[in-house]
């Protein structure tokens, strides 16, 4: 009888680590967009996009705001920067109006909190989503000719910045860009997701970086896209309530197991 016990016990641990298992590997839903106006969904375990739409617009930029509505911007209108807000369901675009300060290439991403930032060559800004108006919170301080920067927020809660192939941490209170190292590719765009920082390179592959060297790992080509992905926001999923009850069911059948075995 306690033999059957325990196995039930084991039986009924797996059944409910597999599904936490299970719910972190498709943890995250990532939009993606390119420099010829797809915006849709990306698979990192398939690597497969999915478009919603062809917006027309050339996106620099996605970040969810605190509200959760996405925007976008496009650097293309130059002196200034679009800012829009994206209908995630049909992927259309509502201009939102330009940013002030912040000018030419830049990116976008949403740091801690969902505080949205902005990184122009020069400096970091924060991003009012209901005006579009960009404060200076500091200076990059990065010296080198290369002429496109991207951020992305990776899952530990820090900033990151790609700037021609070198990976930086960014100080989110003064703008201050730390060098990690050398990353061996050529990217426009980051994202953290699934217990990872990820890179998209222009050949529209998939690459892992390590966030303490920089070096990156190729994971697999992405299908489906046309244009260079230089767009990206992450939705971070929270386990629903079957989910944190099934993980705690595992713990209390693991407990309950040994406690017997020590019996």
């Amino acid at each position: 009888m306690v033999r059957t016990f325990d196995k039930l016990m084991r039986f009924l641990s797996l059944i409910a680590l597999s599904s936490v298992t299970l719910f972190q590997l498709g943890a995250a839903t990532v939009y993606l967009g390119t420099t010829n106006g797809q915006i849709g969904t990306f698979d990192t375990l398939s690597g497969v996009f999915q478009e919603i739409r062809h917006s027309g617009t050339s996106l620099d930029g996605l970040a969810f705001d605190s509200i959760g509505n996405l925007d976008a911007i496009d650097t293309g209108i130059a002196p200034n920067i679009g800012y829009y807000r994206v209908n995630t369901a049909t992927g259309g675009l509502t201009f939102v109006a330009n940013t002030t300060n912040a000018v030419g290439q830049a990116g976008l991403a949403s740091g801690p909190s969902r505080v949205q930032y902005l990184a122009d060559l020069t400096n970091l800004y924060t991003i009012n989503p209901t005006t579009g108006a960009a404060t200076l919170t500091g200076p990059l301080n990065i010296t080198t000719g290369f002429n496109y920067f991207n951020i992305g927020a990776g899952i530990d809660g820090n900033l990151y910045g790609d700037y021609g192939g070198k990976l930086y941490r960014l100080n989110t209170a003064n703008g201050a860009a730390t060098f990690i190292g050398n990353t061996g590719i050529v990217a426009y765009d980051l994202f953290g997701a699934d217990n990872a920082l990820y890179a998209v390179s222009t050949s529209s592959a998939l690459y892992s970086l390590d966030t303490t060297t920089g070096a990156a790992t190729f994971l697999r080509n992405i299908s489906g896209l046309n244009g260079v992905v230089q767009a990206s926001a992450v939705v971070q999923s929270t386990p629903e309530p079957s989910t944190a009850l099934l993980c705690a069911a595992a713990l209390l059948c693991v407990g309950v197991s040994r406690l017997r075995r020590r019996a």
